[in-house]
């Protein structure tokens, strides 16, 4: 079922910003020169999604990683790639492939280009930014920013939710917001990370894997009023 992204109210640019929605896609993009052809971008990349799940009958449904072979294509390769060193199906990874494969081709004639598909983002970016997050009903909702710098970027912040969205998490988390250069790696490490934050206890072990991990930058855990912080992050 859809759910409004009223955290959309919160976006302060000044960039130029263009919606597109096919389907059960939603993204807000924010440029500062130019994009054209986003709806043909993105019919392709979710035709080319859509494909493997004819052919692969577990690629939508599976809990578990995949195998790839090289005859598949490379964002197919590099959702199973992410999932699998996340321990998760490959489906965890989508909604940072969408955003990452749509900048591929406009990243190259913007000097910013903010990405947002349900809050998995990729950003590059000119100047400071500061990414809000949202967290439903938890005290800290909209309290709390990520910095994110020039030269941080491209960069992927990718957020799960037990509690928010129609995305399956196992979790009870308000929010497990994972920052990378790997916006599927993000997307997917936020899913597995979320999966097993269920009480406040959780939290550290949620850090403890972050830490562990040679591709996360840093992670944002909450659950009701508690927070847990790890990595090379400044919050706001």
């Amino acid at each position: 079922m859809y759910q409004e992204r009223i955290y959309r109210t919160y976006c302060n640019s000044e960039l130029n910003a263009e919606r597109i929605v096919i389907d059960e896609s939603d993204l807000l993009i924010n440029y500062s020169n130019s994009i054209t052809g986003l709806e043909n971008s993105l019919i392709d990349i979710r035709k080319t999604i859509k494909d493997q799940i004819n052919n692969e009958k577990l690629f939508l449904t599976s809990l578990e990683p995949l195998d790839s072979t090289s005859s598949e294509p490379q964002i197919i390769q590099h959702m199973k790639s992410a999932s699998k060193q996340c321990g998760v199906g490959p489906m965890a990874a989508v909604a940072g492939a969408i955003s990452d494969y749509i900048a591929k081709d406009y990243v190259k004639d913007n000097a910013d280009l903010i990405i947002e598909n349900g809050g998995d983002i990729f950003i590059k970016t000119s100047k400071e930014r500061h990414i809000l997050i949202h967290a439903g009903d938890s005290q800290l909702s909209d309290q709390i920013s990520i910095k994110i710098t020039p030269e941080m970027t491209p960069i992927g912040v990718c957020t799960s939710s037990g509690k928010l969205g129609h995305s399956l998490s196992f979790g009870k988390a308000d929010a497990v917001v994972v920052v990378a250069k790997d916006i599927l790696y993000a997307d997917a490490a936020a899913t597995a990370i979320c999966n097993i934050v269920r009480t406040p206890s959780d939290i550290e072990r949620g850090l403890a894997i972050a830490k562990d991990s040679k591709k996360i930058e840093g992670i944002v855990i909450i659950l009701d009023d508690s927070i847990g912080v790890w990595g090379n992050i400044v919050l706001i």
